[in-house]
């Protein structure tokens, strides 16, 4: 019992500092696609900036980074002027902190997203502070990734403040790394970099069964030193610091070069859990069945055995299936986080490369480059949906409802469809006041695939109607098209997971079969009701409710 517990100990420490490191080099990956942004084009405007900062969605989907941000390398001679530029553009009472004389400076100068706390931070010359210059200095002269010491960021501007640290990737003149120390220290422009909030980043790191049975504890540097403590698991959960724990271990990581301390123990609850403490019980269980089986008879014996043997191998078959499923959800989950990184980060790339093409003219160049971003963004749809699948199927997809007008939604949506479609006109007719609650982006998903499936399968076919009527105090909305239409026995099953009309058709139609279930599952949890009719041959009509809002009332958080 005993090793069979410290192998259960040995295996939660390993997936929990396996996950800390996947995480940490899928956000080390956002900061190489920011420098593959200015490598890609050298003076990047601040709005192009944003806009690559807000289609990474990283409050979503990256929890614990505070920001991306961009610090130029400002020359002593170059700093007045600096800060006029800058100054002009917008940020009235911009000036570089702390003040003072130095040879170069680097100052906090793009950061998105631009909350209160990343707008305390700019104009900060970090290369001023000790610990962020090493690591600096490092990412310049190695021309790679490089990971600070123990800070406290600027952007701590609360009364409670936690311990941070950045991480910095450099950008050179070219798109090129430099061969020599010598070349990069001379062509270096700046610094991608992104600031870390550590019991942010640290707090879920690990999943609900592993962080309720062990706690662990980040040290930046090569030993537990409390001075250097970045996270502690046990103050952030309000765990009882006083319990001696039975197992312990200590474990090192390499972050962009910093090295990491962890320390990890288990929780009252692994011991809860420990099989030596069912010891007594199966003693005490086993002397009352040997007992029983002295007045009993050998086929009884046997019989009874049997069945238990079954019930067993049942119990550990559906144990075995169970996990099975949530390792598959797993994977689904975390590949599908570690693909959207460099995808997003290669469609910016595209559409910058596309409007430079049509600025030169270059339309050979252009019209491949737009074919590509389609199927990249093609790749991107795809993954949201696998994403959005695993979230289903673990309860975790989150909705964010607010009172909206749905025939004006699905107009905006019509109308921003329309210019993809040469072959298609889309016809919408509306009625008036059909306010809903609901999340309004999740069902504008749902009108989207409508559509977007209308045109893919009726392509003999010119036209697609869209409605939304009122009727019974619903709002419904239908979206006919005039194509290949389902047969009757596929149409009860075309809202299952990973359901294929016919599987004959995929190379004319390709898919997963996982766009209508994803759709499925969001209008169920909106209460609605969501149906399709269809004729083979003649069209499909695929239709959904929602209630009106007939007075006033507050969203659900």
């Amino acid at each position: 019992a005993e090793e069979r517990d410290r192998l259960r100990f040995e295996n939660a420490v390993q997936q929990t500092r396996n996950t800390i490191h996947s995480r940490l080099e899928t956000y080390i990956g956002l900061l190489r696609g920011g420098s593959a942004l200015y490598a890609a084009r050298p003076k990047v405007t601040q709005d192009e900036f944003r806009l690559y900062i807000e289609r990474l969605r990283l409050a979503e989907r990256y929890p614990g980074i505070q920001g991306i941000g961009f610090t130029p390398r400002i020359s002593q001679n170059e700093k007045d002027s600096f800060i006029l530029n800058v100054q002009a553009n917008g940020y009235d009472n911009f000036a570089i902190t702390p003040e003072g004389n130095r040879s170069e400076y680097f100052p906090i100068y793009f950061i998105e997203p631009l909350d209160r706390r990343n707008r305390a931070a700019i104009g900060f010359d970090m290369f001023s502070d000790p610990a962020r210059r090493d690591a600096m200095e490092r990412a310049r002269d190695t021309g790679t990734r490089a990971a600070s010491g123990k800070v406290t960021l600027v952007q701590e501007i609360d009364g409670v403040k936690q311990a941070g640290f950045l991480i910095y990737v450099p950008i050179y003149q070219g798109s090129a790394v430099p061969a020599t120390i010598i070349e990069r220290r001379e062509q270096l422009q700046g610094f991608v970099y992104s600031p870390f909030r550590a019991d942010d980043l640290l707090s879920g790191i690990s999943g609900e069964n592993i962080q309720q049975r062990i706690s662990f504890k980040v040290y930046d540097g090569e030993t537990a030193s409390e001075a250097m403590l970045l996270h502690d698991s046990k103050t952030v959960s309000n765990k009882d610091p006083s319990y001696n724990s039975r197992f312990k271990t200590t474990r090192q990581i390499d972050v962009a070069g910093e090295p990491w301390t962890l320390t990890f123990t288990n929780d009252p609850l692994f011991e809860s859990e420990s099989q030596s403490n069912f010891a007594p019980y199966i003693l005490i269980g086993g002397l009352i069945i040997s007992g029983l089986l002295f007045f009993i008879s050998r086929s009884q014996f046997v019989a009874r055995k049997n069945a238990e043997r079954a019930a067993a191998e049942l119990f550990v078959s559906q144990k075995e299936l169970q996990k099975a499923i949530g390792m598959r959800d797993n994977f689904i989950s975390i590949a599908s986080h570690e693909l959207k990184t460099p995808i997003t980060s290669l469609k910016i790339y595209t559409e910058v490369m596309q409007r430079k093409f049509q600025k030169t003219g270059q339309n050979d160049a252009l019209k491949n480059m737009t074919k590509m971003n389609t199927q990249i963004e093609k790749l991107s749809n795809l993954i949201s949906d696998l994403l959005d699948v695993t979230r289903i199927q673990s309860g975790k997809l989150a909705f964010h409802e607010e009172v909206f007008d749905m025939s004006l939604h699905v107009k905006e949506i019509v109308e921003s469809t329309q210019p993809i479609t040469e072959k298609h006109q889309l016809t919408f007719k509306g009625s008036a006041n059909t306010l809903v609650l609901g999340d309004k982006d999740r069902i504008g998903q749902v009108i989207s695939n409508f559509l977007t499936n209308a045109i893919k399968y009726s392509p003999d076919a010119n036209k697609v109607t869209i409605s939304v009527i009122k009727k019974e105090n619903k709002a419904i909305v239908n979206v006919r098209d005039y194509g290949i239409g389902i047969d009757n026995i596929h149409l009860k099953k075309v809202f299952n997971r990973f359901y294929r009309v016919a599987e004959s058709n995929e190379k004319t139609f390709p898919g997963l079969g996982i766009g209508l279930y994803i759709c499925f599952e969001i209008i169920k949890r909106h209460n609605g009701q969501i149906d399709v009719q269809s004729v083979k041959g003649k069209g499909s009509t695929f239709t959904f409710s929602l209630p009106l809002v007939t007075k006033a009332i507050t969203p659900r958080k």
